[in-house]
């Protein structure tokens, strides 16, 4: 029992009466939260679907997507998460992560926040480059939650308010310190 103990006091297990009141709070908007951060998602997705730079969307929320209709009957949008392969290789994807101005520039896509990354270079940087290629993980790909990977780009729709205009030249729009840039 004292092993049980001593873990349960060092690990905490459980959420302390604030914390859990405070997940409580949140989830009381999680449902409005979603539907808003899923409409971007969507309008970003057609957007760059259309962007002469880039070669590939996955979003399961485009009739292009190769399980749209799988996605259709298990879910009421495509969801938050957006991924892109832009034309070139590693370093076209990166320009595109650099040039970003409202986005966080982060390895994971859990904030609460918009962020992208390069899943090749971060999530992904430590399996194999066959592993990778079976994820769909490419040179070119980038994540931005509304996130970024490789050669492909994945992004995570946290601001509702976001959206492309037609004159960016660059998928969105504070420069990035050196300390976040690969």
């Amino acid at each position: 029992m004292d092993g049980i103990y001593g873990f349960l006091r060092t690990a905490g297990p459980s959420l302390s009466p604030f914390n859990a009141w405070v997940l409580l709070k949140g989830l009381e908007t999680l449902k409005i939260r979603m539907e808003a951060q899923s409409r971007s998602a969507l309008e970003l997705a057609r957007w760059l679907e259309s962007h002469p730079r880039v070669r590939k969307v996955y979003y399961p929320g485009l009739s292009s997507h190769p399980q749209y209709k799988l996605a259709a009957k298990q879910q009421r949008s495509g969801g938050a998460v957006v991924s892109f392969e832009v034309h070139g290789d590693r370093e076209a994807a990166w320009k595109v992560v650099d040039s970003t101005r409202l986005i966080s520039i982060t390895a994971n896509l859990g904030d609460t926040k918009t962020t992208i990354t390069h899943p090749a270079t971060t999530t992904h940087s430590r399996i194999s480059p066959e592993a990778r290629a079976r994820a769909g993980v490419t040179r070119a790909c980038s994540a931005w939650r509304w996130g970024w990977n490789r050669r492909r780009i994945s992004a995570r729709i946290w601001s509702a308010a976001w959206a492309p205009s037609a004159d960016q030249g660059s998928c969105t729009g504070v420069q990035p310190s050196s300390s976040q840039r690969r």
